[in-house]
């Protein structure tokens, strides 16, 4: 393994991770699908080679000019240094420690950076999933946590179906979606929302799934992180790049007693994935990085409203009260995967 790895997600949106050897290993499991093993920077659209986010895990000492975010949960501890570059490029040093340190400095800073960069190329970068119809056009998922778009995806691989991505995937204005590649996250209640895709794994990924069941059990409930598995071991073929967008499904979870399906404007999409994106970028804020979110903000909305408004959107209501297993059921039933 080299000392800088290089992984191209979606439309040649490049993203280095350097220094620590523990944080390139997990880093190469995550996007090894996208590695670029040649060690070249993706092409740019203006025709110049662009790394978007060049990571470097390592000390990260006070008095350096930038950003600095700080945080932890639990035991994990992290500070990240921020200093914008010329072009789309962010430079980023990372001090992360404690179990979990990695996944929640990824998945609160460096994805969400990431869709900053590519806000710079006029690209959204989309809390959700991309599933592809009978007619290979995608159906785009939007929904917050628990909403079911991994376990739909994970039954969608096992019975055949296209998928460019489970948790985020880019948007341009032309509503074509490109994937964003890294390994899924999936809970223990698998085995009832995807029982196929449940068979697929290996014994070391289900055995890994019981064990994590049985410590949500132990501990009340509060601690149960998920277990992440390659797409390919659920016997996924590597899908196209990116595909036309043909339908927005926004989902929801509510009080009522039945699922119901409504029709969406297109200003209503679009304010509702503008939100998910905000809260996508939470960790972001307050630490003087305000001022050029808020600018970015205007490019996702852009971006937006000239993809959104070409499409059919819908909302899928999805009682609270119900199980995992049948909401999973009924969402696959909307994309005719029954």
């Amino acid at each position: 393994m080299r000392r800088r790895e290089l992984y191209v997600q979606g439309p040649g949106v490049g993203m280095a991770i350097s220094g620590s050897a523990v944080a390139r290993l997990y880093f190469r499991r995550e996007y090894g699908e996208v590695a670029a093993d040649g060690g070249a920077a993706p092409p740019h659209p203006d025709g110049h080679s662009q790394i978007a986010l060049e990571t470097r895990f390592a000390s990260v000492a006070d008095g350096q000019a930038g950003t600095v975010l700080a945080g932890s949960h639990k035991l994990a501890r992290w500070r990240v240094h921020v200093e914008p570059r010329t072009g789309a490029a962010l430079l980023v040093r990372a001090q992360v420690q404690g179990p979990f340190g990695l996944p929640l400095v990824q998945s609160l800073i460096l994805e969400p950076l990431l869709g900053v960069a590519a806000a710079r190329q006029a690209l959204a970068l989309v809390p959700g999933a991309l599933l592809l119809d009978a007619e290979r056009r995608g159906v785009l998922l939007v929904g917050g946590s628990g909403a079911g778009k991994t376990s739909l995806a994970a039954r969608a691989i096992a019975a055949g179906r296209g998928v460019l991505a489970d948790d985020r995937v880019f948007l341009d204005r032309h509503a074509t979606a490109s994937r964003f590649a890294r390994r899924m996250r999936l809970y223990a209640d698998i085995r009832e929302t995807a029982p196929a895709a449940w068979e697929a794994l290996s014994p070391g990924a289900q055995a890994r799934l019981r064990a994590v069941s049985a410590l949500r059990g132990a501990s009340g409930g509060r601690f149960a992180p998920p277990v992440a598995v390659p797409r390919a071991e659920l016997g996924a073929p590597p899908p196209p790049l990116s595909a036309p967008v043909g339908r927005i499904l926004l989902l929801r979870r509510t009080e009522r007693d039945d699922a119901r399906l409504t029709d969406v404007s297109a200003a209503a999409a679009v304010e509702e994935i503008e939100a998910r994106i905000r809260d996508d970028r939470a960790a972001l804020h307050g630490c003087g990085l305000d001022d050029a979110l808020r600018t970015l903000t205007h490019g996702d909305q852009a971006v937006l409203e000239a993809a959104v408004g070409t499409l059919e959107v819908q909302r899928l209501d999805i009682p609270l009260a119900w199980p995992a297993a049948r909401s999973v059921q009924r969402l696959a039933a909307e994309l005719g995967m029954t």
